[in-house]
C-alpha cells in the first residue's frame, strides 16, 4: 500500500527540518500548536476541532472545511467543530500567531 498523496515520511521531515537550521518548520509552528492545545483544553475539545472551528470562524461560516473527510465517519468526527464557538479573545490569539 502506497502512502497518501502529499504524505511526508518522518525521515524526509527530519531532512527538511535540518535544512531550516535550528528552527525547522515544526519548531516555527510550535507557538501556534501550543495555543491551539491550550484553547482545546479550555473547551474539552481536540486541537483539530479548534483549528476547524477557527477556519469556519475566519471565513464567516461561508466555508466548511473538513480535511480528510473522505468517509462518513471522518465527517462525523469533525462535525462538532461547527458547534464549537471560540471567543473573540481566542480567535485573536490564534490570528496573532
Amino acid at each position: 500500500m502506497s502512502p497518501p498523496s502529499g504524505f511526508i515520511s518522518f525521515t524526509r521531515l527530519r531532512r527538511l527540518s535540518a535544512a531550516y537550521g535550528s528552527r525547522g518548520p515544526l519548531e516555527r509552528t510550535r507557538p501556534l500548536i501550543d495555543e491551539l492545545r491550550s484553547i482545546a483544553r479550555g473547551h474539552g475539545a481536540s486541537i483539530s476541532l479548534v483549528a476547524l472551528s477557527w477556519t469556519v470562524s475566519f471565513n464567516n461560516s461561508q466555508v466548511v472545511a473538513i480535511p480528510g473527510a473522505s468517509g462518513l465517519s471522518r465527517a462525523h468526527q469533525s462535525a462538532p467543530a461547527m458547534a464549537l464557538k471560540l471567543t473573540g479573545k481566542e480567535l485573536s490569539r490564534i490570528d496573532e500567531l
